[in-house]
């Protein structure tokens, strides 16, 4: 367990003896200042592969969150359509152009983080799915 203070160590090893009973043993704690956790994390170096995921599971992990998130967006109030969903925004000439223009900012924000899996979504889905796909600039 690591914990931040030593009030807090106590409490959980509290609240862990309370649950277990006899079933575990006192914890082994150790106290690190900052400077001593700093010196720790910069020694360890950074651990190859270890915590990597590899690049074709996280372009589709970030796929599927953003297809989710976008989805429920759709009918969410959105501030730069002045608080209308896209679904609402569109129905209307100028709303259709206010949708553009937000799903082409997402686009170039999205665009903007490099090597990122991010960088590679694509939003034409949305447009579609709106309606809009023969209303792009």
């Amino acid at each position: 367990m690591t914990v931040n203070s030593a009030a807090r160590a106590a409490k959980v090893e509290a609240l862990i003896s309370a649950t277990a009973g006899d079933l575990v043993k006192s914890p082994l704690t150790t106290i690190r200042t900052v400077d001593q956790m700093r010196v720790d994390q910069w020694s360890d170096g950074p651990r190859e592969g270890a915590d990597e995921i590899p690049p074709d599971i996280a372009r589709q992990l970030m796929r599927d969150h953003l297809d989710k998130h976008y989805r429920e967006v759709l009918d969410a109030p959105v501030p730069a359509l002045g608080g209308k969903s896209p679904r609402q925004a569109a129905r209307t000439a100028d709303g259709r152009e206010k949708v553009i223009d937000w799903l082409k900012m997402l686009e170039n924000r999205s665009a903007a983080n490099g090597e990122s899996p991010i960088a590679e979504y694509d939003f034409r889905w949305m447009l579609a799915e709106l309606g809009l796909r023969d209303h792009r600039k």
